[in-house]
């Protein structure tokens, strides 16, 4: 199977994010995949942890598992409810991995922040964060027509 192509899906907090745990985010991303690496962007398209720029993706997909790093351009945060971006932060990369189910059509799988420490000034914050995610190829029909993107929701 090519990856090459638009792809929508979303993003589930894990139980490090407390209060805020199986908040859903959505994404489009666009894949140029050479043999087994692909390449891309990915942009946050609505729900909770939104990043306002596109992300970029690199990594592999031997025809069942797809493993990538995505990397946004700024550190984003919640400070009181609200988005932040701190411009001189570095983004923690961010590991993505799942299983292509073919009978479904669709990618499951679970994503991690790679450990590390995020500067606030003077004070370290442990770069911590993992959850699970699901993309399927977008549509034909939302492509063609501009349309909104698929949903996937954590259910039970």
């Amino acid at each position: 199977m090519k990856l090459d192509g638009e792809w929508t899906g979303s993003i589930i907090l894990g139980k490090l994010y407390g209060a805020l745990q199986n908040r859903v985010m959505h994404f489009d991303m666009t894949i140029a995949q050479t043999g087994e690496e692909f390449k891309g962007t990915a942009l946050d398209t609505g729900g909770l942890g939104m990043h306002p720029d596109p992300a970029t993706i690199a990594g592999n997909f031997d025809g069942k598992v797809i493993t990538f790093v995505k990397q946004y351009p700024s550190f984003h945060y919640f400070q009181d409810g609200v988005m932040k971006i701190d411009p001189r932060a570095k983004p923690p990369k961010v590991t993505y991995q799942a299983v292509y189910l073919e009978e479904m059509g669709i990618f499951v799988g679970e994503w991690k922040f790679k450990p590390g420490w995020i500067w606030r000034g003077f004070i370290p914050y442990p770069a911590l964060g993992s959850g699970t995610w699901a993309m399927r190829r977008k549509p034909v029909h939302d492509l063609e027509a501009g349309a909104g993107n698929m949903r996937f929701e954590k259910h039970g």
